[in-house]
Order: C-alpha cells, then structure tokens, then sequence
C-alpha cells in the first residue's frame, strides 16, 4: 500500500486511489508525485520535465497530477501527437477513473468527432464540468475555451514546438507545464533546451518488467533470423517490424515495406501481417494496429508511425 506517512501532502483521496491502482508504484513514481504536488502548491507555475524510458510509468504519474489539480476544483489537460496516442491515453486514463465517477473528455482533430459530441464536449470544457481533458494538438484551438485550466501536461513533448507549448499555458492563467518524454536528455543538454524547467528522472521499472535484449545481426543471415522469429512466434509472441521506407525507390537501398512483405509473406505462409504507415487513412492504420494488439495478425510491418503510443502488452520483439 502506499505509504501516507511519507507522503508530503497529506491528501487522503489521491492516497486511497493510489492504494487501489492494481500496482504498486515505484519509489521513482510516488517521489515525482510529491515534488509534482509541491510544485502546483506553489504561486509561480510550475515549469517541470519528466523523463522516463517507455515502461516506467510516466502516465500514473500524470494522471496523479491531474487528479491533485481536480480535487482543488480546477482542469488539466494532457496534449498529446497523434490521435493513436490520445486514445490510447483517454480509454487508459478512463478505466483508472472508472470507480472514481470521473469522465475525462477526448478532443480530436476537426472532423475527428462526431458533431454533437464535439459541442457538447467544448460546452463541459468551458463551463468547467470537464476537468480531465485529453487530446492532440486540437487542444489549443481557437475553438476551445477553458474555465480554470491549471495543469497543462505535454506527452513525447519532442513532436511539439516550443510555440505550442506556449499557445497551451496561454489558454490559462499562470497554468503549470508538465512535459514528458522517453528520450535520455543528459542535464546539460536538458539546461540547454528547457532553461529553467526543473527535472525528474524516472529510473526504477515497476516490479515484473523483464530485461530488455538488443542484438543485431547481418541483413546476410535474414533465414535465420526468421527462423528465430517462427520460434517465438510458436511460443506466442507477437512481433513489431519497422521499416525506414513505405515504397521501394532506386534513390535508395533502403528495405520498404512493400519490399519486406513480400519476403516475410513467403517465409510465415500462415501468419497474418498487419501493414501500418503514414499514407493510409487513419481508419485503415487504425483496424491494422487493432488486429495486431488482439492477436489476430502476429507481425506488425511499420514504418516510425508506430513509435508514439501503440501499446501492445503482448508484443516483445521488435526489429528495426
């Protein structure tokens, strides 16, 4: 259980939903939740860069965060990418409130939404009634008021601008900035780029995260590096496969995807493929990284469109 007693702001409803979160949080976690909480107390906005590698958990953190900033009546926001990401975000986020009675709100890109629940959505936002909010850049359109907006959180903040972070504190007043990122920022480069945002490392994984193993091996012994796929792929595992390129071109020797499929398709005859890249529509992406995370395709071919936020539980292997 989480230790109250340690707990620098004695706040009874974060400590109960922490204690019944299905893990237990990491010594990292509970320590960025306090200094976080600290900050938000305080009169000048916090300014706050929070780093973690993919795993360690900077989501719980984040939603602890938001849920301090709704128990003094205020909103926050997380701003994320990419709509893959925001979803991902807003169902994650939705059934940890779920026993809460707390309904956070999606905010997509114009057209993203249907109509009415986009109105009705702006209408909770500016009135107040919503105070978790989630969403992509769309957060910090013209079109969106805030009533109080006090915590503004900026997810893979190295895909935004340094004028969007700005436009997102704007919409409130003296509204704190949390940004989170997986890249290792050394401190003399994170001084550099951030100037005086305070940071918090996140380094402890949660308790059952296996050991990461990287290797690599000649495009010359491609057989048997499928035949090691095949292997796991017996035991369960489902595999991600990034390529650099969608289509083949003679600028280039770069593998495509359309290259590599053709090899992986005579190769794993009876496994399913799922193809996910920047020039489908997002419905199409979507379906094929839906299939991949549900087991009905054990391969997901990609390029670097998958690189923020598709979380799949079950997939441990990645080629690159």
């Amino acid at each position: 259980a989480f230790d109250d007693k340690n707990f620098i702001l004695k706040d009874q409803n974060l400590v109960n939903f922490i204690n019944n979160l299905p893990f237990e949080l990491t010594n990292d976690q509970r320590k960025a939740i306090e200094e976080i909480s600290q900050d938000i107390l305080k009169r000048e906005p916090m300014m706050r860069l929070l780093q973690g590698d993919v795993g360690c958990g900077k989501t719980i953190v984040a939603l602890c965060s938001m849920l301090k900033v709704l128990k003094s009546g205020c909103q926050s926001l997380i701003m994320v990418p990419t709509e893959v990401l925001a979803k991902q975000h807003f169902n994650t986020i939705k059934t940890f409130l779920k026993y809460e009675g707390i309904k956070p709100v999606l905010i997509l890109g114009q057209g993203k939404t249907e109509k009415k629940i986009l109105l009705n959505n702006l209408k909770s936002i500016k009135d107040g009634t919503s105070k978790i909010i989630i969403g992509t850049h769309a957060l910090i359109s013209k079109n969106i008021q805030y009533k109080n907006l006090k915590l503004a959180i900026v997810d893979e903040q190295q895909r935004f601008g340094v004028n969007q972070r700005i436009a997102l504190v704007e919409k409130g007043k003296n509204v704190n900035l949390l940004v989170m990122s997986a890249t290792p920022i050394p401190r003399s480069l994170a001084l550099t780029s951030y100037g005086e945002m305070t940071i918090t490392n996140l380094k402890n994984k949660p308790i059952g995260r296996q050991k990461i193993k990287t290797s690599t091996i000649s495009s010359k012994k491609i057989k048997k590096l499928y035949e090691g796929l095949q292997r796991q792929l017996l035991k369960g595992s489902l595999i991600y496969w990034v390529c650099p390129t969608i289509d083949e071109s003679d600028e280039n020797n770069l593998m495509s995807i359309e290259e590599r499929l053709k090899n992986l398709k005579k190769f794993f005859k009876e496994i399913k493929i799922s193809i996910a890249h920047g020039k489908q529509e997002n419905s199409e992406r979507e379906e094929a990284i839906n299939d991949f995370r549900l087991g009905k395709s054990k391969i997901l071919l990609a390029t670097t469109v998958i690189e923020v936020g598709v979380d799949v539980p079950n997939a441990d292997i990645i080629v690159i």
